[in-house]
């Protein structure tokens, strides 16, 4: 069975007459029925009987045509999703990128790219994750581009830094060091720290940030996502080290410049070496070059 046998049959049902379905189907009229013969052989059941000059489906047939409608009707439409997939104007990105990107960078850069004329009808998948999430997915197919931190053992992927984001100090309203507007880390040492979980493209910022600072933090817990970090700030089970975004201010933390050490984190948008991009995630790729390499 294959799936011009499932049109034949399909056209044949619909029209009734071997000369007018071979017609339809610009094959020859043997053609057309040695292909439903050997549907039916292969089947061991008889499809179609005659009715005068006519063909009509027999019971057996009728409860074929309705899935082989079925059948056919997914496969043009996963047809048409997929010839839409490579469309420039009206395919789909699947992008995934971290956490902190989520509040203001992602928005504004999807908003503004669908806002040029022709991209009004590309759409986005988009998966939030920390940095290692974000690159298995790139590397799995699972996405067209990534936005993530570095990760320097990943050779099959391209890696260009498109972002910096500064990293302050949070500490509850009513800490001893909330009056600061600057601190160096130093002053820190006596607090217990709520830090980033290994997964995060952060932690390697924040070890490193702590060496130059030449101590090593009291870790009460570690966490992967920045929200959940600023509600245990709030409610002062420690202190920490994170990107400065707007959403701190809707918590009852303070959030102090880090003076020294001086450090900031740097984002990059990664793709793979080895797989071409359809057109519309090709497209949304030279737009983010465009926009946002230094």
């Amino acid at each position: 069975m294959n799936l011009n046998q499932l049109y034949y049959f399909q056209k044949l049902a619909e029209l009734q007459h071997f000369t007018k379905a071979a017609e339809a189907l610009f094959i020859s009229q043997p053609s057309l029925t040695y292909s439903i013969k050997s549907l039916e052989k292969e089947l061991n059941t008889p499809l179609f009987e005659k009715k005068g000059r006519n063909v009509v489906l027999t019971k057996y047939g009728q409860t074929f045509y309705e899935y082989v409608n079925r059948s056919i009707g997914e496969l043009e439409a996963g047809a048409e999703i997929v010839k839409n997939y490579g469309s420039p104007m009206y395919g789909v990105v699947d992008l995934a990128f971290i956490y902190t990107m989520g509040h203001k960078f992602i928005p504004k850069l999807v908003s503004s790219f669908s806002k040029i004329e022709g991209n009004e009808h590309i759409t986005f998948n988009l998966e939030q994750n920390t940095s290692r999430e974000v690159v298995n997915l790139l590397k799995e197919g699972k996405c067209d581009i990534a936005i993530s931190s570095f990760i320097n053992e990943e050779k099959t992927l391209r890696f260009k830094e498109i972002a910096e984001e500064e990293l302050v100090l949070i500490v509850p309203k009513d800490h001893p060091l909330a009056k600061h507007k600057k601190i160096d880390l130093r002053e820190t040492r006596a607090y217990p720290y709520i830090a980033y979980s290994e997964t995060s493209g952060l932690y390697s910022h924040m070890k490193k940030l702590f060496e130059d600072s030449g101590f090593e933090p009291i870790v009460k817990c570690r966490i992967q996502e920045d929200h959940t970090i600023f509600g245990f700030v709030e409610n002062n089970y420690g202190i920490a080290v994170v990107p400065k975004l707007s959403t701190i201010s809707s918590f009852n933390i303070v959030p102090i410049s880090i003076e020294k050490p001086v450090i900031k984190r740097s984002v990059y948008l990664v793709t793979s070496k080895d797989r071409k991009l359809a057109p519309a995630p090709q497209k949304f790729l030279e737009y983010i070059q465009k926009s946002c390499l230094k």
